[in-house]
């Protein structure tokens, strides 16, 4: 569990990094960088927690015979992961957007943008690192389960 908990924090934390930098090109950073910073603590973990949900209800003996036999995936269970997590990013940008109008005051289109670059970022990166967590993540998660 802890070691669960501890991967959690690094992805918030890498995720929290990696969304500060379009903020250091925006005109008030310290606002931009402050509300950044409260919607990925409040949203990464929940995204995280919610894609390792869907790995234990879709995925779990998948990804015992991945992590054992070292394959990089299934095609179905890698279509429905990358569909969800599109659904959960969008719905993400949609709030912290909404964060960064409150917090900020810039304007809809402004923050919109501002989220949509900054999550792009962070996917983008996520999903070249995904290899790296995915799988020993998911293995984690059975071995607390089970």
């Amino acid at each position: 569990m802890s070691k669960l908990l501890l991967a959690l924090a690094l992805l918030c934390g890498m995720t929290c990094l990696l969304e500060i930098v379009p903020a250091l090109f925006m005109r008030e950073k310290k606002k931009w960088i402050k509300a950044g910073l409260i919607c990925n603590v409040i949203t990464n973990p929940i995204l995280n927690t919610l894609l390792l949900l869907h790995s234990a209800l879709y995925q779990l003996p998948l990804s015992i015979s991945i992590f054992l036999g070292k394959l990089p995936f299934s095609y179905p269970y890698a279509i429905l992961r990358y569909a969800t997590l599109l659904v959960l990013e969008l719905l993400v940008i949609v709030f912290e957007a909404w964060v960064y109008r409150k917090m900020v005051g810039a304007s809809w289109k402004k923050c919109l943008l501002f989220a949509l670059a900054a999550n792009a970022l962070s996917f983008t990166v996520g999903l070249l690192l995904e290899p790296v967590f995915t799988t020993p993540l998911d293995w984690q998660l059975y071995k607390w389960l089970f």
